[in-house]
């Protein structure tokens, strides 16, 4: 059975069961046994497929799909999952947004996660707060040897007494994820995060663990420490890029952004104000810079397709079929209302770009995937062709600005795929 065939029959299956969301279903589970994401789905529509009806079966039993493909999204984070821990859900990122906030100001700070499951926030909060120290406690009636549900890729640290091991499979983002790993004969070879967007695997992390032994009714405590790897640093670059932006930019861009402050980076429209979309403080510093009102939307531009899929996994991929990457900005459904703080007074749509970035704004956005972005001029007031088009107050209030001369500087066309019927919401660089 090819592609095409793969996924008509297993819409059409999972329409008639009753899942709420048959197409995109169909795809996760189709891309999971081609070992790809939901874009090489529509890259090859004649590629052979095997293995669909176990999975299939069980997602028409209205067994969770996270438990079915092994492994589920999580904020910058993919774990594995299955049976024994409950699937991590958009309300539960709303707790890693709190515990945040509230280690805002605090250095080092220690972190207890009681009744950790499967370990989706503290590996979250040590993914986002490098410097924590993160314990997570799990207690169990029973001794168990197997591991954890919750085994993550992207994240570092520790998980009981072993550290988490460098995995070549998957996709990371993260801080695992400035450096492409591959071991050979027990050593590692480190690539810059750009050559992993080529081909080469995203450095990723398993984290393994055993419960101890002991009597079979005694409830014991599981501790997870979680810490940095030391080994994935990225790579120092200085030398002068060919658009003008130096290299030395391009790191500040992306130290900016993960500090939570705001950027100014180059589109292939106009030069975009842009923040850390994960935590709504960023945004809302953005809505300040620009004057703009709060109920009006931001959109989220991804780095690629593929960043776009996992900050957004409930997407329907062929919405965007054809438009992106490109100087579209599509209004799509968002069924989980996530990222509530860019919606407006919309929560349950939200706008996304894919442009064709220049290197260098690729470059910064490598290692975040996605950022909450709107056009760098204050409200009502011209589109930034140039830099110096940019009001003074609002270059001086950012972490970084990335150069890179003269843009074309007529903004994105703005699709509103939510109805029936595609509407041109406002007129831009591209006609639908």
């Amino acid at each position: 059975m090819n592609v095409r065939d793969a996924l008509a029959q297993a819409e059409r299956r999972l329409a008639a069961a009753g899942v709420d969301t048959p197409r995109v279903d169909a795809e996760l589970i189709v891309a999971h046994l081609l070992g790809g994401s939901r874009t090489q789905v529509y890259a090859d529509h004649d590629r052979e497929v095997n293995g669909l009806e176990p999975l299939l079966a069980r997602r028409e039993r209205r067994e969770p799909l996270a438990y079915v493909l092994g492994e589920w999204g999580f904020r910058r984070l993919t774990l594995r999952t299955d049976a024994r821990a409950l699937v991590p859900r958009p309300e539960t990122e709303i707790v890693v947004e709190r515990a945040l906030a509230l280690l805002d100001g605090t250095t080092a700070p220690r972190v207890l996660d009681v009744g950790v499951g499967s370990g989706a926030i503290a590996l979250a909060l040590k993914d986002e707060r490098p410097d924590a120290h993160v314990t997570g406690v799990r207690e169990a009636a029973r001794p168990r040897r197997r591991p954890p549900a919750g085994r993550a890729r992207g994240g570092a640290g520790r998980l009981g007494s072993r550290r988490l091991q460098p995995a070549v499979r998957g996709h990371a983002r993260g801080p695992a994820a400035g450096a492409a790993v591959r071991a050979r004969g027990g050593a590692r070879r480190l690539w810059p995060a750009r050559a992993a967007r080529r081909g080469r695997p995203h450095a990723g992390a398993r984290a393994r663990g055993r419960v101890g032994t002991g009597r079979p009714r005694r409830l014991r405590a599981r501790v997870l420490r979680v810490q940095k790897r030391p080994d994935y640093a990225r790579f120092e670059r200085d030398c002068k890029s060919g658009g003008g932006g130096t290299l030395t930019d391009v790191h500040a861009a992306a130290a900016a952004i993960k500090a939570r402050r705001p950027v100014i980076l180059p589109t292939d429209t106009v030069y975009g104000l842009c923040a850390w979309p994960f935590r709504p403080e960023p945004v809302e510093r953005l809505y300040r810079l620009k004057g703009r009102e709060k109920s009006k939307p931001i959109a989220l531009l991804a780095v690629d397709f593929d960043a776009l899929l996992a900050a957004l996994p409930e997407l329907d991929a062929t919405l965007a079929e054809g438009l992106l990457p490109g100087p579209y900005t599509l209004i799509v459904p968002n069924p989980a209302h996530r990222f509530p703080w860019l919606t407006g007074d919309r929560a349950d749509a939200i706008g996304v770009r894919v442009p064709e970035l220049p290197a260098e704004a690729a470059d910064a956005l490598e290692e975040v995937g996605v950022v909450a972005a709107t056009s760098a001029n204050a409200a009502g007031g011209p589109n930034a062709r140039r830099v110096e088009d940019i009001p003074e107050e609002i270059r001086k209030a950012c972490g970084a600005v990335l150069d890179i001369g003269e843009l074309p500087g007529v903004p994105s066309t703005v699709l509103d795929l939510t109805g029936d019927e595609p509407r041109v919401l406002r007129s831009g660089a591209a006609r639908p």
